[in-house]
C-alpha cells in the first residue's frame, strides 16, 4: 500500500470513529431513575419490564396513576432533596429492604420486590 493511500484511509477512519460513537451515544435511551428499575433491567429488556409493570397494574389497579406511583416510590425523601442520585440510592435501599422483609411478588415468572414492581408499573405508564 502506498503511503499516500494509507494516510488517506487512516485520516478517514480517525474522522469516522468519533462520529460513529457520537451517533451511538445519541441512540442510547436514557431513562429517569425513578421510572426505571436499573437492577432488574440488567436481566430484562424494556419490553419485559413493561410487561411486568402491566401485570402489576392488573393486580393493583388503584395504583394505575403515574403520579401516585412516583409518590409511593419516593416516600421518605423530602421534596427539596430529590436528585437523581438520591432517588437512585433511596430506591436501591427500598429494594434491598423489600428482599430482606420478603416483600416480593411473582410477576411474569420473575420474582421481584414490591419496589421494583412499582418501578416497572411506572415505566410501563410513562414509556410507550
Amino acid at each position: 500500500m502506498k503511503r499516500k493511500k494509507f494516510i488517506a484511509i487512516a485520516a478517514a477512519t480517525a474522522a469516522a470513529v468519533p462520529l460513529g460513537y457520537y451517533g451511538y451515544q445519541k441512540s442510547k435511551k436514557v431513562y429517569n431513575q425513578v421510572n426505571f428499575p436499573a437492577m432488574l433491567a440488567q436481566f430484562c429488556s424494556a419490553e419485559e419490564l413493561k410487561g411486568i409493570g402491566s401485570a402489576y397494574l392488573q393486580t393493583v389497579p388503584d395504583e394505575r396513576d403515574a403520579e401516585k406511583l412516583k409518590s409511593l416510590l419516593l416516600a421518605g425523601i423530602s421534596a427539596q432533596k430529590i436528585t437523581s442520585s438520591n432517588a437512585n440510592e433511596h430506591l436501591n435501599k427500598k429494594t434491598e429492604e423489600d428482599f430482606l422483609k420478603e416483600n416480593v411478588k411473582v410477576l411474569n415468572q420473575w420474582v421481584i420486590t414490591h419496589t421494583e414492581a412499582r418501578q416497572c408499573a411506572l415505566f410501563s405508564l410513562t414509556y410507550k
